[in-house]
């Protein structure tokens, strides 16, 4: 079989199961990955003859796709901000509008030489703290990362990532613990404190699953994508991070535009300053928060 015929039937395959507006860029980009090919070269070599074995895998992946199982994890991987991720179905597939809460980060680096301390909450992959200190440590700012997550397993990919992404001078500055949110962190962790924490937390309703894409309803990590108080999670994280954030520290947190205007009102409650940013398509989608206000019996209470 050759490219142009195996491709010309994965389309349809893919157009049967859901996927018409990007059944070609789906199969091509899954065969391309096979072939060990950038998607121009199935284009220009359309009349090459696959292998028996490359015909049976190609379409074992369309099959998955057309299922609608996400490509990230027929593939093991997703890119992020240049770099590779290893992505499993116990970790979320890193998102576009993710790499804002990065971008935004950059913006709170300290000047060449510096040292920073850096939180990531819900890590999962660790796309964003991993990418972070990748970053920072090739901007020459000794970064010291601490990675956490209430999922052993997603942990143990983040650390794969870290592994794989960051040099390893670099990545014995990086500890990792399982836990939930701040719970995880030892005490002397906590006394440190933080210069800047992030976070992309669980921030789906469950009563919204039904509105989700069968790739992510099905396939993803429920523990990383719905929780049955959203609000009651982001007041925690809120408040942890008032007391883990050192005097000129930063919080920045991924959040779904349904429940941004109240996250924002919580967040004015524990720090001076709070703002919404938009993402890509125009959507509340991330809070930056700094100067906390100093806690309340109110809080403890909580």
């Amino acid at each position: 079989m050759r490219i142009q015929q195996a491709l010309a039937r994965s389309i349809e395959d893919l157009e049967a199961g859901g996927l018409a507006s990007e059944a070609r860029f789906e199969a091509e980009v899954l065969l391309a990955d096979l072939l060990d090919v950038d998607r121009l070269r199935l284009r220009t070599h359309s009349e090459t003859e696959l292998k028996p074995d490359q015909v049976t895998e190609f379409f074992a992946r369309i099959k998955r796709r057309a299922a609608r199982e996400p490509t990230a994890h027929i593939l093991g991987f997703r890119e992020f901000h240049r770099y590779r991720f290893i992505i499993s179905p116990d970790v979320l597939v890193p998102r576009p509008e993710t790499e804002q809460i990065v971008e935004l980060a950059a913006g709170e680096l300290r000047p060449p030489g510096q040292k920073i301390r850096v939180l990531d909450l819900c890590t999962g992959s660790g796309c964003i703290g991993v990418t972070l200190l990748q970053e920072f440590t090739g901007a020459n700012t000794e970064c010291d990362m601490v990675l956490t997550d209430l999922s052993r397993a997603a942990l143990a990919i983040a650390r794969k990532n870290l592994v794989q992404i960051v040099a390893p001078e670099a990545a014995r500055r990086c500890r990792l613990y399982q836990g939930d949110l701040d719970l995880a962190l030892p005490e002397p962790e906590r006394i440190l404190g933080f210069d800047l924490i992030v976070s992309n937390p669980p921030y789906i309703g469950i009563d919204e699953s039904a509105e989700l894409a069968p790739e992510v309803r099905d396939y993803e990590p429920h523990m990383a994508l719905f929780h049955d108080n959203v609000l009651g999670l982001y007041r925690r994280i809120l408040i942890a991070a008032r007391e883990l954030l050192k005097a000129k520290g930063t919080l920045i947190l991924e959040l779904g535009p349904r429940f941004a205007e109240e996250i924002l009102k919580i967040a004015n409650e524990n720090f001076e300053f709070a703002e919404l940013r938009k993402d890509y398509a125009g959507l509340d989608r991330v809070l930056i928060a700094k100067q906390a206000r100093a806690s309340t019996d109110a809080d403890a209470a909580e």
